[in-house]
């Protein structure tokens, strides 16, 4: 990629800068409800919005070292939350997304 390429894209995006790519451990809860979500890139905090991108959703469950894809089932609600449709309560989330 040529020299500047990435800095002329950022142009295309909200807010003039590329998208961020955001990973996050968030506490899971019952179905429908708000999680919070907030990931921090370079130490700028980048909470997750509508507008932004999920790239995946993974539900971790204690007793066992497997990862439940929950990626269709989740969807950015609000400046700072998301909701899955399925009861994740007493597991941790993996939430990757695309701050733009």
């Amino acid at each position: 990629m040529p020299k500047g390429s990435l800095k002329k894209l950022g142009t295309h995006f909200a807010g003039g800068r590329p998208p961020d790519l955001c990973e996050v451990l968030v506490t899971g809860a019952g179905a429908n409800t708000n999680i919070a979500v907030s990931g921090v890139v370079n130490g700028v905090s980048r909470t997750i919005r509508p507008g932004d991108q999920l790239q995946s959703v993974f539900k971790v469950a204690d007793a066992s070292p497997v990862f439940t894809d929950l990626t269709a089932q989740a969807s950015i609600t609000s400046n700072g939350n998301i909701r899955v449709t399925v009861d994740t309560t007493g597991a941790q989330l993996l939430v990757k997304y695309w701050s733009v």
